[in-house]
């Protein structure tokens, strides 16, 4: 088990750099059903929530301090957005702990597919995304309603919320893509250590597992931020695309089952 959540946390901390994901997202169905297939045994998902939770807030710091040094972190969106995910987390990872392994799957792929949806949406990019992001506004209540829900549904689910946070920054605060991806991993922050606190006095996080997940995906978010630089932002967007859809639907297809 040690080794295959070694494997895990190196290979979701790479997306968690690339695309400004949590590494959540493609942790939990490789939780699932990974470790049976290698004969490790088995995590139940409260267990698996704990352990995403930890790797966002580990994937996140090593991504956003390679994002920084771009210079593509939007301080004043990270505050509004964040403060009021990381609250929102706190609960939402409290209650959770009385919140049925059925309901938490389905709440996640609720989120992995509205969140894949809001890629395709038409006519909501600029031009401005092909290339270096120039100034830009945003309405800050709107960012701070959008942030406090989607931390209490991530804080449930055991996922910083990421996945639906940065489409919800494209399409509805109108955010450009290169800032979308290194703003939301400041707010993942804040959402992680909410979660994380609430997922610990619950007693929902297997400590001597995440410390190996976070040894291995911390080195691999740099050089997914690495990467992503030199990725253009449509490909970014339609990656992000492909992986959360896919999430979304193995999620439905293990609660329809």
């Amino acid at each position: 088990m040690s080794v295959f959540v070694l494997f895990v946390g190196i290979f979701s901390g790479f997306f968690s750099g690339l695309l400004g994901l949590g590494g959540g997202l493609i942790m939990t169905p490789m939780f699932l059903y990974g470790p049976s297939m290698a004969g490790a045994g088995a995590l139940t998902v409260k267990e698996i929530t704990g352990l995403t939770m930890v790797q966002g807030f580990a994937g996140a710091v090593s991504g956003l301090a390679r994002h920084r040094g771009y210079g593509m972190v939007s301080w004043r969106l990270v505050r509004y957005a964040g403060f009021a995910a990381g609250v929102s987390a706190l609960a939402g990872a409290v209650i959770s702990k009385w919140v049925a392994d059925d309901a938490i799957l389905a709440i996640f792929g609720a989120m992995a597919l509205i969140a894949s949806a809001l890629i395709f949406l038409p006519g909501s990019r600029t031009a401005q995304d092909e290339s270096e992001p120039g100034p830009f506004s945003f309405n800050a209540p709107l960012a701070v309603i959008l942030g406090g829900a989607i931390g209490f549904a991530g804080g449930l689910v055991g996922q910083a919320g990421s996945f639906i946070m940065i489409p919800s920054m494209l399409y509805v605060l109108r955010v450009p893509t290169r800032v979308a991806i290194a703003s939301n991993l400041g707010i993942i922050l804040f959402s992680a250590v909410g979660g994380i606190a609430g997922k610990l006095t619950t007693a929902q996080v297997p400590l001597e597992l995440a410390f190996i997940m976070v040894a291995g995906s911390v080195p691999s978010a740099q050089l997914g931020a690495i990467v992503s630089r030199r990725m253009q932002p449509k490909l970014l967007r339609y990656a992000r695309a492909l992986v959360v859809g896919g999430a979304a639907v193995r999620s439905w297809f293990d609660v329809l089952s």
